[in-house]
């Protein structure tokens, strides 16, 4: 009887052995390791934030704005999710799993459930693909890669730790619980978001259906007075434009003379003209009453003098000279053969793809690349950005109706609509003679006068040049960024000698010694310019504060507390008071009063600063867009308008 028992007891102490080996392997991660893979994953929740926040326009992602690989991600076709008829954001996905992931490992102090670990391993495995893609397919996403890199190192540290294995259903159910949540409400604001964009392209395009309309009875008006005077004088254009005649593209699709006559100033790897020129060519096809012409605007460095720094669509120049080539070696129809070719592969071939084409279309390929390396192809193809430009194009695609721009192109099947209200209102056919829309500075003035007026918030420390009623111009302004400089001179010139209107300059250094909402330092001697000009006007008055303010502009590479130091004396101020308003928190106050009001808040959820940026110009409360054409500057033209003269 004792044997069996003693053969028991050796057994439930060997199983006790493997238990005891099986736990020490297994144990609570150390609390260095739980707080670092935590934080890794805040990091990945922050990138991936800053990502959804540019989706929705709030701003430019910092370091990759406009153009920059951030960008390119999100618009490629690796940047979406197709599902159930909808393009999910990858950027949504990644903000929704990696704040869900952050929620869940709250619970995993005491140990992490196989199926979260699980979750973690597929995540990593996604974002590996991730990081292949972002280097092979050359779409270089600072945030992205923080993201995913983020998210290996989490799971390195959880699988090399060997936490304990946990029962619990908490991190698991709150991940998944926290995801749906996240991802609703994302698509939630961005189903709003998009509503509200749609709502304001309508609104444009209904502006533009009426503005073609009227256009349109006026030219009728004319051709009638022509044709009953037997003239053929041609129209005068004391805009100097940059093509002869009416406005239109080289080939035409459909009748010369037209109801509805559409040119579109377009890219073949721009995104957005991909699916409009689909909605316009199916409209133009269906319609014998409609023509399509296009102009060529490449965002690509190898023939548009405007993207040397920004080489947004690398193979867009030889796209367009590709369908020029065709143009000029088999005329209109090869054109549009080629046209219709170039936008099925949106834009992006290779040498044998492309020679291919060529061969189906009949043209023998050493004969049509030496056409398209010629001057000829690029020489047309810079005449339409040059006319671009002349026009004030600063998005592709911009789309023309008789002549005229229609704005809210972005819009759902927008310019078919806009076509089909000027269809209806029953045109006369005519050619694209009287075609000629205005030139840029027009379109500026037109850009500001749409914009809707603001109310600014008060500002109670200033010093205004000049008191009049009729235009107010509010500034928000660096006196270290260049493009403020120029802004200021244009506006400080057009205010001498006027009686009607107000001038008000509102600092925005972009440096965190003196501003609080900034989160960057881009010039660091901007505290120095600001806290000087606040301190000669509360010492001195307007009077002081201008003086101070044109001297740190004219002397933007030199800014330093001696040459400040020094203007004070020059202005008639006491140095020592000069010195302690200079260092004081009153002058630091008076900043950040302007500076606050560009701050989101749960108040007021949209910046002061236009697009982010400055400087951000107001007249009578409403935004300028755009008030510089490359090295030229057009305030002028928008002020006079406010002024009405």
């Amino acid at each position: 009887m004792s044997q069996p028992a003693a053969a028991s007891n050796n057994s439930a102490t060997m199983l006790d052995y493997a238990n005891a080996e099986s736990a020490g392997d297994r144990q609570p991660l150390a609390t260095w390791r739980y707080a670092l893979v935590a934080l890794l994953i805040a990091v990945a929740v922050g990138a991936t934030i800053t990502l959804v926040v540019s989706h929705f326009g709030v701003i430019d992602a910092p370091g990759c704005g406009k153009g920059g690989g951030c960008e390119a991600a999100a618009n490629s076709e690796w940047g979406k999710i197709p599902v159930a008829g909808l393009e999910i954001p990858v950027s949504f996905v990644g903000c929704a799993y990696f704040s869900a992931l952050f929620v869940a490992w709250c619970f995993c102090r005491a140990g992490v459930p196989n199926l979260l670990l699980w979750f973690m391993r597929l995540g990593v495995l996604v974002s590996a693909g991730f990081i292949t893609l972002i280097f092979t397919k050359d779409l270089i996403c600072m945030y992205c890669l923080a993201a995913h890199i983020s998210n290996i190192a989490c799971w390195l540290l959880v699988e090399t730790g060997r936490p304990q294995r946990s029962p619990s259903w908490r991190p698991v159910g709150s991940l998944v619980a926290i995801f749906v949540i996240a991802m609703s409400g994302l698509m939630f604001a961005d189903s709003r978001a998009e509503a509200a964009f749609l709502a304001d392209q309508d609104e444009k395009l209904e502006q533009s259906q009426q503005e073609i309309i009227k256009k349109n009875e006026e030219k009728a008006k004319l051709l009638a007075e022509r044709e009953a005077k037997k003239a053929s004088a041609k129209k005068d254009d004391p805009n100097g434009k940059p093509w002869d005649g009416g406005f239109t593209g080289r080939y035409l699709l459909g009748p010369d003379k037209a109801k509805v006559r559409i040119v579109m100033i377009t890219d073949y790897q721009c995104p957005d003209c991909h699916r409009i020129e689909g909605e316009v060519m199916e409209f133009v096809k269906a319609n014998k009453q409609v023509s399509l012409s296009i102009k060529h605007f490449p965002m690509c460095a190898d023939c548009n003098p405007n993207f040397k720094e920004r080489n947004m669509h690398p193979n867009a120049c030889w796209a367009a000279r590709a369908a020029e080539a065709a143009g000029l070696l088999g005329g209109n129809g090869d054109f549009w053969s080629m046209h219709d070719w170039l936008f099925e592969m949106k834009g992006v071939f290779d040498a044998d793809q492309l020679r291919g084409q060529i061969k189906a279309m009949g043209f023998e390929p050493q004969e049509f690349f030496n056409e398209m390396t010629s001057d000829k192809t690029l020489n047309l193809v810079q005449g339409d950005i040059e006319q671009a430009i002349w026009l004030g194009l600063h998005f592709t695609p911009m789309v023309f109706i008789n002549g005229v721009e229609v704005k809210g192109v972005f819009g759902r099947n927008a310019v078919p609509r806009a076509a089909q209200a000027i269809l209806d209102s029953d045109p006369p056919r005519m050619t694209a003679e009287l075609d000629d829309p205005p030139p840029a500075t027009t379109k500026l003035v037109e850009d500001w006068a749409s914009q809707y007026s603001r109310r600014l918030p008060p500002d109670n420390t200033d010093w205004p040049m000049g008191n009049g009623s009729k235009v107010r111009i509010d500034v928000y302004a660096d006196y270290q960024e260049p493009y403020s400089a120029k802004a200021d001179a244009e506006i400080r010139a057009w205010m001498k000698g006027r009686t009607d209107a107000t001038y008000i300059y509102r600092h925005f250094p972009v440096d965190e010694a003196c501003n609080d909402v900034t989160t960057r330092t881009i010039f660091p001697k901007s505290c120095i310019a600001h806290r000087a000009a606040v301190a000669a006007g509360l010492l001195g008055g307007s009077e002081a504060f201008w003086k101070m303010h044109a001297a740190l502009y004219e002397n933007q590479s030199d800014a330093s507390i001696d040459l400040v130091r020094q203007q004070a004396k020059k202005i008639g101020l006491d140095v020592n008071a000069f010195n302690a308003k200079y260092a004081s928190d009153e002058a630091k106050a008076v900043i950040m009063e302007d500076a606050q009001g560009c701050k989101r808040t749960k108040e007021a959820t949209n910046t002061l600063l236009y697009r982010g940026g400055i400087p951000t110009i107001y007249i009578n409360g409403k935004v300028v867009p755009r008030w510089r054409l490359g090295d030229g500057v057009y305030i002028k033209e928008i002020l006079d308008h406010a002024a009405g003269e």
